[in-house]
């Protein structure tokens, strides 16, 4: 009896044994978004109680920790909203009864996540109305500018006359959420003029924080009509708002003829080469003014600028003031830290100018045929001796014409006069000749790249159509591969109206488009309080695939103000 019972229980583990070891650890991971499945009111339902509680019943259980900070109700009823969460429904219960015939908008946004932190596919939003009618207004658009979408909010605020509503302290009339793609949709909302912003609002408290917080700004305002129900194609880029006035952080004379200055964000550089942007004074006699010859930058250094001067008188000290200068946002420096003292510089200047940068870079297969050689050094050129000191050859020993094109004293670029021969091997030549402002000679540079086969080159062509006014601005066309986002091209139109980007290596492209109302070429972000409009952009929805020899056409781009 005793090894009966012994036997049947070695059976037993044996077979518990292996049953556990081949069993796999789980079933498949889930990956299928939350939905709902029912609500109280019923979708559309009118003529609710006015004490009405809202049931939302889910397919699956909803993790009940932040899912609140998810739940968006319009018109807002007030303080003392409570949200209940227990295992597949939620519930709402208003601190009042709902105003009479009012059309009522509860939405669950995409930071709504099931217990496998699968998210709500974009927003859900139920509408039911206390009166006889629900409103059927829609406001659709995209934010870009993110990978993930998901969670960033959309917010909508009603127009009166005069109404600039301030994203800084003022709560939003309705709330919707994008889905990962960046789409949106108000949908049941009443008649009249919205001004809607993009917000990642990351403390989830419906007010926007300029340091937390990022935002988008509207070119337009959306309008919803009775006759005219669907306000469509608003676009938004999301970016973190700059408000913070730049700071000179300290001046440094690296020898008798430089001065490095260090600021505490990029600087644009075009606002210090204007006449009197910048003045050197002798700190013990303040009518010796030392002269500028100079003001560049080197690569990645945006934060630092370089100053040329005449010769720094030895143990002298020195002062720099900066008047209008400004950082790449547009700022202007704290007025309480745009000068700076430093002692001259303790040696001359006997460093060599080195080349930084190159390209097409030495060695490269698939250079362009139109764009030229680009060249950064690490000190202000003698231009003159630049354009005597360089020279382009081909595989032929054929020298190529062309002009140089100087956007500061150490970056040029050589521009061929015709475009370059296809499959064609180059030579670049840098002489001893060329030389800096202090007339050290920079060393022998040799090197050779390769251009592109011509025949693997295709274009895409299409239309800009608009409701600009006459003379609103120039329109800048971008063509980004989405493979090699560093190989773009642009087309500058000066109305609306056909365009075509030739030149473009096979792959796929996003296309875009705005009004360059300030001619900088990059899209102006606006402001949203006291408002400004970011300029007019427009994003074509799908990529477009262009092959070899295989001009791609008819890629029409909407771009739309009203």
């Amino acid at each position: 009896m005793m090894r009966n019972s012994i036997l049947k229980m070695v059976v037993i583990f044996f077979f518990t044994s292996c049953a556990k070891e081949g069993l796999p650890p789980g079933g498949p991971v889930d990956r299928t978004p939350p939905s709902v499945v029912r609500t109280l009111p019923e979708q559309g339902q009118v003529g609710v109680d006015p004490e009405v509680s809202v049931q939302v019943w889910f397919d699956e259980g909803i993790q009940s920790r932040n899912a609140s900070d998810a739940v968006f109700i319009s018109p807002n009823p007030g303080e003392g909203v409570k949200v209940r969460w227990s295992a597949k429904k939620c519930t709402i219960h208003f601190p009042k009864p709902l105003d009479a015939d009012r059309t009522v908008v509860v939405t669950f946004g995409s930071g709504i996540q099931d217990y496998h932190n699968n998210h709500l596919e974009g927003s859900y939003t139920l509408a039911f109305s206390t009166g006889p009618v629900v409103d059927e207004g829609e406001i659709t658009g995209r934010v870009y500018g993110v990978q993930d979408a998901s969670g960033v909010d959309v917010w909508a605020y009603g127009l009166n006359q005069g109404d600039d509503p301030d994203p800084l302290s003022d709560e939003p009339t309705y709330i919707v959420q994008c889905n990962k793609q960046g789409r949106f949709i108000f949908s049941h909302i009443s008649p009249g003029r919205y001004r809607i912003f993009a917000v990642r609002d990351r403390i989830s408290d419906r007010i926007y924080q300029p340091v937390e917080d990022e935002i988008g700004v509207p070119f337009r305002d959306a309008r919803v009509s009775r006759s005219d129900q669907t306000s469509a194609g608003h676009a938004l880029r999301i970016a973190r708002e700059d408000t913070t006035a730049p700071a000179l952080v300290r001046a440094t004379a690296t020898d008798r003829n430089h001065l490095t200055l260090r600021f505490d964000k990029p600087m644009a550089l075009s606002s210090l080469q204007y006449d009197g942007a910048a003045t050197i004074v002798s700190e013990t006699d303040s009518t010796d003014t030392l002269a500028i010859r100079a003001i560049f930058q080197v690569p990645e250094e945006e934060e630092t600028i370089q100053i040329v001067t005449d010769l720094q008188t030895a143990g002298g000290r020195y002062r720099i003031s900066l008047e209008q200068v400004v950082d790449q946002s547009g700022l202007h420096l704290d007025p309480l830290y745009r000068e700076s003292g430093f002692p001259a510089g303790a040696i001359s200047d006997s460093t060599a100018p080195a080349i930084l940068e190159l390209c097409p870079a030495p060695g490269e297969k698939n250079a362009s045929l139109y764009d030229g050689v680009y060249l950064a050094f690490s000190d202000a050129l003698d231009k003159t001796t630049f354009n005597d000191g360089f020279t382009l050859v081909d595989s032929a020993g054929e020298g190529i014409s062309g002009k140089f094109l100087w956007s500061h004293p150490a970056s040029v670029i050589f521009l061929p006069d015709y475009p370059l021969r296809s499959r064609m091997t180059y030579r670049a030549v840098l002489r001893t000749a060329v030389r800096d402002l202090a007339r050290n000679t920079a060393e022998d540079t040799i090197y050779h790249f390769t251009t592109l086969n011509a025949d693997t080159l295709s274009e895409i062509a299409g239309e800009i159509r608009s409701d600009l006014p006459p003379q609103s601005g120039r329109i800048v066309v971008r063509a980004e591969q989405v493979e090699n986002t560093m190989l773009s091209s642009t087309q500058i139109l000066k109305k609306p109206g056909p365009y075509r980007i030739p030149n473009l290596l096979p792959g796929r492209y996003l296309l875009s488009c705005f009004l360059d109302i300030d001619a900088d070429g990059e899209v102006d972000s606006g402001s949203p309080y006291p408002f400004e409009p970011s300029e007019p952009f427009s994003v074509l929805e799908d990529t477009v695939k262009i092959r070899s020899r295989w001009p791609n056409e008819g890629n029409d781009i909407l771009l739309l103000l009203r």
